[in-house]
């Protein structure tokens, strides 16, 4: 899935008079585009890259960032570059995604491992449904990103607004046949449950290590008493 900001696709000559009267604009159309070079003399121009840009797509107008668009789409050079640049992880588009959100979203699992190895929060949530990235990949039956956000340790018990778990909504708003998204989604189950078992595994070895340490601790000889004398 490609993500796709509301935009016109302004012509080069477009983009350079944004670059004057718009530059926040120019910013976010580039990190659409992925074009590195300019994302980056942009920014060294002192565009602030956090600057969210209001985009009219006929029946309303939303908001975007440039950080959103580039995890959106991808596009991991451009945000390397918007990071380094000053851009928050945190900051997120108007619709309150934040740029792991979007990625999650979008079906881009090397941007997530990306933004969430620079430090993005896993537990962040949009507003309307109160759901976490992995909330998302989940519902939407997007299986690698699925699998980058548990084994980056994302919590898979936290619930949305409406009760639920990311794995109690796996594939509800996947697309494809119905055969594809019950195959898709049993994948994505087996994922969940596979970290259940890990989970439960290694809380049974520290409790076996908890039971054993009053044997250890009567296997130690026990110290000499230190006398401290004069002189």
């Amino acid at each position: 899935m490609t993500y796709v900001p509301p935009t016109d696709n302004p012509s080069p000559e477009k983009l350079a008079e944004f670059e004057k009267t718009d530059p926040a604009r120019a910013l976010v159309e580039y990190a659409n585009r992925n074009q590195v070079a300019d994302v980056q003399r942009m920014l060294d121009n002192g565009v602030n890259p956090d600057t969210r840009v209001l985009f009219d797509i006929g029946f309303e107008k939303i908001a975007e960032t440039a950080l959103c668009t580039a995890a959106a789409n991808g596009h991991v050079d451009v945000a390397k570059a918007l990071i380094a640049g000053g851009a928050s992880l945190e900051f997120t588009s108007e619709v309150e995604f934040t740029p792991l959100l979007n990625a999650a979203a979008a079906s881009q699992p090397d941007m997530v491992r990306f933004l969430v190895n620079a430090g993005a929060d896993m537990a962040a949530r949009e507003e309307s449904f109160g759901q976490t990235p992995l909330h998302k990949a989940a519902r939407l039956g997007f299986m690698p990103c699925v699998v980058a956000l548990v084994e980056l340790g994302a919590d898979r018990g936290v619930y949305d607004n409406a009760g639920l778990r990311p794995q109690d909504m796996i594939c509800l708003q996947a697309g494809g046949k119905p055969e594809a998204r019950e195959k898709v989604r049993e994948e994505i189950l087996e994922v969940f449950l596979r970290a259940e078992l890990r989970d439960a595994v290694a809380a049974q070895r520290y409790a076996d290590e908890l039971a054993n340490a009053p044997v250890l601790q009567r296997n130690l000889k026990p110290l000499k008493p230190v006398r401290f004398g004069r002189g």
